[in-house]
């Protein structure tokens, strides 16, 4: 493994394992009653396994990301982010007036993500405060 490859995550090698045991069970001729019975999975898991060519195509190049309507607006969220825009009403309304048709909730896991991707700043720890004695 190269550096920049990322390491493959649970899912992606569950499904590789599932998809290379169903089409063993089907080199050896088995119907899916079988392969349902064997392996413990469920029937329209089974034909989507055996439908596949490889378990590429099944895990896809995202796997673990979904597509958001927000991702053509990427860079300009995480621009204003940079400016410091943390209104999530505010940056709501921009993109209103951009003619975007989202909820304010749907902009707020937005940030998130912008927010859990960003370096985090070299602050000072606080420091608690002293509690009077009762």
């Amino acid at each position: 493994m190269t550096v920049l490859e990322k390491p493959e995550g649970v899912r992606a090698q569950r499904t590789r394992e599932r998809h290379a045991d169903v089409h063993a069970l089907m080199d050896k001729g088995a119907g899916i009653g079988f392969i349902v019975a064997e392996l413990r999975l469920d029937p329209k898991t089974v034909r989507k396994l055996m439908n596949a060519t490889t378990s590429v195509e099944l895990i896809g190049s995202k796997p673990t990301s979904r597509q958001s309507s927000l991702d053509g607006y990427a860079h300009y969220l995480a621009a204003r982010w940079a400016e410091g825009c943390r209104s999530t009403s505010r940056l709501h309304q921009e993109l209103a007036d951009r003619g975007v048709k989202v909820s304010e909730l749907m902009v707020r896991r937005f940030l998130l993500r912008i927010k859990e991707k960003a370096e985090p700043t070299a602050t000072a720890p606080r420091r608690r405060s002293e509690r009077s004695p009762r």
